[in-house]
C-alpha cells in the first residue's frame, strides 16, 4: 500500500512541481511583454515629440505663422490671420489635428515614417507626412500649394536670360523736338529672344 501511495505522491508533486514551473514561465512571459510594450511605448512617445519639434521648427522656418508649443498637454498651433491648425498628441502613436477638417491624424507608420490620414470610405485616406503637410497648411490656413521643388528648378534652368536686339536699317531715323522725343522715320526692327 506504501508503494501505491508514494507513486501517487511523487506524481502529484510533480504536477505542482509542473504547475508552478508554468507559472513562473507565465509570469516571466508577461514581464517580457510588458517590458516590451513599454519600450515601444517610450518609443513611439519620442518619436512622436520629435516629430511635433521638427513642425515647430518647420512652422518657424516658414515665417509666415505664429508658432506656438505647450507641453501640458503636449501640442502645438499654427495660427494665421485668425486661423489656426493644431497638433495635439493624446496617443503615443498619434498626432490628432484640428482647424482644417474633422478626423486628420499624423499616424506613425510600422517602419518608423509618419503619414497623415483623412477619414475616407471604408479607409482613410492615406498621404505622406510632406504631402499631408501641405495639404493641412493649404485647406487650414490658406497658403498657397508649393511648387514641386524637382520642377521649379528644371523651370529656372530652362528659362534664358531675353534680350532685346534693336537694329537699324535704310534711312537713318530722326528726333523731332527734345532730344527725348521718339524716334520718327527709318526703318528699325527689334527682336527679342533668348541669345545662344
Amino acid at each position: 500500500m506504501k508503494d501505491r501511495l508514494s507513486d501517487l505522491a511523487s506524481r502529484m508533486r510533480a504536477a505542482v512541481e509542473d504547475e508552478a514551473r508554468v507559472k513562473r514561465l507565465e509570469m516571466e512571459a508577461a514581464a517580457r511583454l510588458e517590458a516590451e510594450r513599454a519600450r515601444m511605448e517610450a518609443e513611439a512617445g519620442a518619436a512622436r515629440d520629435a516629430l511635433l519639434t521638427d513642425l515647430e521648427g518647420f512652422g518657424k522656418a516658414l515665417g509666415l505663422l505664429e508658432v506656438r508649443r505647450t507641453r501640458t498637454p503636449n501640442a502645438l498651433r499654427f495660427e494665421r490671420e485668425g486661423r489656426r491648425l493644431s497638433f495635439v498628441a493624446n496617443d503615443s502613436d498619434r498626432i490628432h489635428i484640428s482647424g482644417a477638417a474633422e478626423g486628420v491624424f499624423l499616424s506613425r507608420e510600422p517602419d518608423g515614417t509618419w503619414a497623415a490620414l483623412w477619414p475616407g470610405d471604408p479607409e482613410p485616406v492615406r498621404r505622406s507626412l510632406e504631402a499631408g503637410l501641405e495639404e493641412l497648411l493649404v485647406t487650414g490656413l490658406g497658403l498657397p500649394r508649393a511648387r514641386p521643388a524637382a520642377k521649379a528648378a528644371k523651370e529656372v534652368a530652362k528659362k534664358k536670360p531675353v534680350h532685346t536686339l534693336v537694329v537699324e536699317t535704310g534711312k537713318a531715323a530722326e528726333r523731332k523736338g527734345s532730344p527725348e522725343a521718339p524716334l520718327v522715320g527709318g526703318s528699325v526692327r527689334a527682336f527679342k529672344g533668348p541669345l545662344d
